[in-house]
């Protein structure tokens, strides 16, 4: 068949125009699928802050804050599969990169590992749980110490912490949460479980932190820990803070990095905590709040892993790395696949467009696939 419209006296038949057009949206699908799985990837090439030069003297903690791992409802809801699946791709995909490139001694989970509700059956959460697993814990053979958050066990407003969410976390989970030491840095979570109390024999761990999802903590478990420094989640933004005790109180005293939530802060933050702090004389420790590592906190272009590198002399170095901002990719690929989808509807037959939805899927299938071999 052939259309009216004419340049000069040259006809363009209709098969060509959709030839041409079916050859760009393929073409641009392919340079966003590459953009989106392969080079977004690349550019993450962070570099570390400072490299290690003895193992003895430098202790490296990784931090991963909220992954809100998606509960699977059901497997019948094939678009809730799929989402799931990218985002545990996400999750596992600069977990890997940022775990190889800083060789930490440990990894700290700070909490919210699963996403939705507190009230799932037991099945549900436990194949949320081994994914969790999967992705943070079994694949490597690094330490892990871990804390529940509110999207776990309850604690949030008016979602109260019960026993029964409590002992299904433990169950799971509970061993990585006992108090641990990694040469001279001392771990403990503020726990319902754990007793907060100020370790009696330390040896050489003079540094001591303690782990809490939420950044509100009680002045009397800092009073009865004696931590150095607090490190938390929840809030998905990054911040330093100040603490300093007044009147036999715990408080907030100033922000050495306030929380934004526009934007990350860049570079290392670096302190001494003898000489800046001076906790013993002035009784004041130093708060690490870390943003989250999913692509689905609502904070997307936030997203972060970090890396807390404490040294004998009790220097520390905050570092962050941010991660691609998945929603702009999705957001392309669902715009260009709204348009094919209406163009194939409208202009082309049955037989035509079952060929042409095969090729795109086969495309982004073989891009999909061949990028999570070369990670």
């Amino acid at each position: 068949m052939y259309t009216k419209s004419v340049v000069g006296t040259y006809t363009c038949p209709v098969w060509t125009r959709r030839a041409r057009f079916i050859n760009v949206f393929f073409l641009s699908f392919a340079c966003i699928a590459l953009v989106g799985e392969f080079v977004l990837p690349l550019w993450a090439n962070w570099d570390l802050p400072v490299s290690r030069h003895s193992s003895e003297d430098e202790v490296r903690l990784l931090l991963v804050a909220d992954p809100h791992v998606q509960l699977y409802h059901t497997y019948w809801y094939y678009g809730e599969y799929f989402a799931l699946m990218d985002s545990d791709r996400y999750l596992r995909r600069y977990f890997r990169r940022v775990r190889r490139l800083t060789e930490p001694d440990a990894i700290l989970i700070l909490g919210d590992l699963v996403d939705g509700d507190n009230n799932v059956s037991n099945d549900i959460f436990l194949h949320a749980a081994e994914r969790v697993k999967q992705m943070f814990i079994s694949s490597h053979s690094t330490p892990c110490f871990m804390i529940p958050g509110d999207n776990d066990i309850g604690g949030e407003g008016d979602d109260p912490i019960t026993d029964q969410r409590t002992e299904r976390f433990k169950r799971v989970f509970g061993l990585l949460s006992n108090s641990q030491n990694i040469r001279f840095v001392h771990l403990h979570g503020n726990t319902p479980w754990n007793v907060l109390t100020k370790p009696v024999n330390l040896n050489d761990a003079h540094v001591t932190i303690l782990l809490s999802h939420i950044p509100d903590i009680s002045s009397q478990a800092i009073t009865d820990l004696e931590p150095d420094i607090l490190i938390s989640g929840h809030d998905h933004m990054a911040s330093v803070c100040r603490w300093e005790q007044q009147a036999g109180a715990w408080r907030k005293k100033q922000w050495l990095i306030p929380p934004d939530r526009l934007q990350l802060p860049t570079g290392t933050f670096e302190l001494r905590l003898d000489s800046t702090l001076e906790r013993r004389n002035n009784k004041t420790l130093v708060q690490l709040g870390v943003p989250s590592c999913s692509c689905r906190s609502g904070q997307p272009h936030l997203s972060a892993y970090g890396l807390l590198q404490v040294y004998r002399n009790r220097t520390i170095r905050f570092t962050l790395f941010k991660l691609p901002n998945r929603f702009h990719i999705l957001c392309a690929y669902l715009f260009l696949l709204t348009i094919f989808l209406i163009y194939i509807i409208s202009c082309l037959q049955l037989k035509s467009a079952v060929r042409a939805i095969f090729v795109c899927c086969t495309t982004f299938g073989s891009i999909y696939f061949i990028t999570e071999l070369l990670d």
